[in-house]
């Protein structure tokens, strides 16, 4: 299983600095975060470049726009024509893999909103999906669905359910990140580590990224989301869990790390399992 580093930038320019910080924390590989839109299939050449020079790639990249509101890129800063023009140009770029967001009609990204659990909005996703999957002429690439406990697809069955309504044609394309915090909830933190155990078990088929961050809540501390081993699950169960469960060709990216934490937290990560940085 390939290790890599989660990376975000507003601009072409704003990518330089986070790219010397990975390479010098010893990655090699990365999911990099698109945070501006309309950006061009030169701004994507130019970020494959800076990469190129130092010897980096990306696993995947990040473009969390939001399927409930595809033209409103105020969620993360992309919409769903930014997710064209990555689409479009992943031969520019060499990565096969875009992550997004299931949706929500909420404010903000975390607050709740009841009306994102209503069929209608699976059935508005799933629509979407359709859509591009079938305007999409590359052949070779995933959308990996990024879940979120008060998002669209906010459990592990409710992702395991949703893919089976996926067309054969789409489903074909279609993953989900896993990243077992993102479904313990307060409900769920006294178990946590069953909880885990369950959510690696359920979404090891459809798995297309995993995300390692840890998490805390109370009476442990304030609800935190830090990076991996700075919080209250067992890690080494998770990681053995993930490799027992996950096949080797699905990369897996440290996130919620400072960039002066790189190094460290590559270490403790490396230091629990047998992760190679190559392909």
């Amino acid at each position: 299983m390939k290790l890599g580093v989660m990376l975000a930038t507003r601009s072409v320019a704003g990518l330089d600095s986070v790219l010397d910080q990975a390479r010098d924390a010893d990655f090699s590989l990365c999911q990099i975060n698109f945070l501006w839109s309309g950006f061009t299939r030169n701004d994507l050449a130019a970020v494959a470049n800076q990469m190129a020079d130092r010897d980096m790639r990306p696993v995947g990249l990040g473009c969390y726009w939001n399927p409930m509101r595809p033209d409103d890129a105020g969620l993360m800063g992309v919409n769903q024509d930014d997710l064209h023009v990555l689409l479009q140009n992943l031969d520019v770029i060499g990565a096969r893999r875009v992550v997004m967001w299931s949706g929500t009609h909420a404010g903000t990204l975390l607050e709740p909103d009841d009306r994102n659990s209503s069929p209608e909005c699976k059935a508005q996703l799933r629509d979407r999906l359709v859509e591009i999957v079938r305007g999409v002429r590359a052949r070779h690439y995933y959308l990996v669905i990024e879940p979120w406990q008060t998002h669209v697809l906010d459990t592990e069955d409710a992702c395991t359910g949703f893919y089976r309504t996926l067309p054969p044609d789409v489903a074909e394309h279609v993953r989900f990140v896993l990243d077992p915090p993102n479904f313990i909830t307060p409900a769920r933190y006294e178990k946590r580590d069953e909880a885990v155990s369950r959510i690696v078990r359920r979404m090891a088929q459809i798995a297309g990224v995993v995300h390692l961050k840890d998490c805390i809540m109370p009476p442990d501390g304030e609800a935190a989301l830090p990076g991996p081993g700075e919080g209250k699950l067992n890690y080494p169960a998770f990681l053995n869990a993930v490799h027992e469960a996950i096949p080797d060709d699905i990369p897996a990216v440290i996130e919620h790390v400072a960039s002066d934490s790189y190094a460290t937290a590559r270490e403790f990560v490396l230091s629990l399992t047998n992760f190679m940085e190559t392909v």
